[in-house]
């Protein structure tokens, strides 16, 4: 029995890795994009890159490569990630996310 449900997770992870890497943004791409409910988006981070993440409505799943936490962005929130690795956004609810190499103006100093 733990062997299909091991079975059955590697296929599960297989499509929701195929699901990120369709979704996945060219590099030095930002802008703002719509992802529905359990839609995923991906980047991969050059080590010094940094990267803005904006949930302006719904609700967003963020997990980056090396960081033990995993975070929910709620409309409003932002996050910058600033370090080499991978990372991938799940929409927990349809959602619309920025993507920018610099902060919202709002969060400018």
């Amino acid at each position: 029995m733990a062997r299909a449900s091991a079975f059955r997770f590697q296929e599960w992870w297989g499509a929701l890795w195929e699901g990120a890497l369709s979704r996945e943004a060219a590099s030095g791409e930002t802008g703002t994009l719509r992802l529905e409910r359990g839609e995923l988006w991906s980047r991969h981070l050059r080590p010094g890159e940094a990267l803005w993440l904006t949930c302006r409505e719904g609700e967003l799943w963020v997990t980056h490569e090396g960081d033990p936490r995993d975070y929910v962005l709620e409309a409003g929130a932002t996050m910058r990630l600033d370090r080499g690795g991978h990372t991938v956004v799940q929409a927990l609810q349809s959602a619309s996310l920025r993507v920018a190499h610099e902060p919202p103006v709002s969060n400018r100093v």
